[in-house]
């Protein structure tokens, strides 16, 4: 895995007192390229973030530290789970939505997964897609988004397939 550069974001907050990191929830940027997309998340007046951000290339930007709160999930649920920004990581990854994912992208979120999971002790099952958490207003990480290759090394839920 590359060297992560930390590129902070002042969009974020401390997580509610007791809350703990449960879920792993994957985006696409819906933008075109990662500059932009790092401008957005950085842009105080958005008021949006995620902790990390995967290009193309397989470069990883982390934009908000692990133990804060992202601002990425927005109105979510999962279970009798809500507020997903509370118990949740976010990852962007630099894809506009209408085209396949990288292979270096997807082989480092692999990596960043497996490390994220065993560092928070986050169960692989736990990861999931922002359609799956906000069904009614995100289809994140999309048509294009490779949930296979996750099935096969282990995370997510199977019931995509």
């Amino acid at each position: 895995m590359p060297q992560i550069i930390f590129t902070p974001s002042p969009n974020y907050d401390d997580r509610p007192e007791g809350a703990q990191i449960r879920y792993i929830v994957l985006h696409y940027t819906a933008l075109e390229n990662t500059q932009t997309s790092l401008n957005w998340m950085c842009d105080r007046e958005k008021k949006v973030s995620a902790h990390y951000l995967i290009c193309r290339t397989g470069q990883v930007y982390q934009l908000v530290e692990d133990d804060k709160r992202a601002w990425h999930a927005g109105v979510s649920s999962w279970g009798s789970d809500t507020n997903l920004n509370h118990t949740s990581l976010g990852i962007e990854l630099d894809n506009n939505g209408s085209e396949p994912f990288s292979e270096p992208q997807i082989d480092v979120l692999l990596a960043l997964l497996y490390d994220l999971c065993e560092k928070h002790s986050i169960p692989k099952e736990n990861v999931l897609g922002h359609q799956d958490i906000a069904p009614e207003r995100k289809i994140d990480p999309g048509p294009y988004f490779p949930w296979q290759k996750l099935y096969e090394n282990g995370f997510a839920i199977s019931r995509r397939r």
